[in-house]
């Protein structure tokens, strides 16, 4: 672990209701990013370490790859913390969107209930960013959950 994720994990989160950005941090520190990467399947450089930005070259999932082509923010205190990058195939998504596309989970939200399950995270009743709005049918007021802020 670099003296930068040591600052990034000392520094103290306290989670608030409904913050899932704390819970993710959580999940990210006990766990350790590369570790939440390779167990999907990415293939780091063995003599690779992260750069000064808190990236780590890698193999890209999903295709052929003889010389690394991808890289994932594996740094706390990095540019884009738990990021994934490939710069072959044109893709770019969080670890979050990674699992649910790998594992075939229903996306995001059920993304990060897998990680706070195996990383023994407890999360907060909703998801940060959930919006509700209030929609009249036949005089009544019912709610519609929009989860395109994720």
């Amino acid at each position: 672990m670099s003296t930068a994720t040591t600052a990034a994990s000392s520094k103290k989160r306290e989670k608030g209701k409904g913050d899932w950005d704390a819970s993710k941090f959580e999940i990210m520190h006990g766990f350790g990013i590369r570790a939440m990467f390779e167990r999907l399947g990415v293939k780091f450089v063995e003599s690779g370490v992260a750069d000064e930005h808190g990236w780590q070259e890698c193999f890209a999932l999903g295709r052929e790859d003889k010389k690394p082509s991808a890289a994932c923010c594996v740094e706390l205190d990095g540019d884009k913390p738990g990021h994934y990058t490939d710069l072959g195939g044109n893709k770019s998504c969080s670890i979050w969107d990674l699992t649910a596309e790998v594992m075939g989970l229903g996306g995001y939200i059920d993304a990060v209930k897998y990680w706070a399950e195996v990383a023994g995270v407890e999360l907060p009743s909703s998801p940060a960013g959930r919006k509700k709005s209030a929609k009249k049918t036949d005089g009544e007021k019912s709610e519609k959950t929009d989860f395109t802020t994720f």
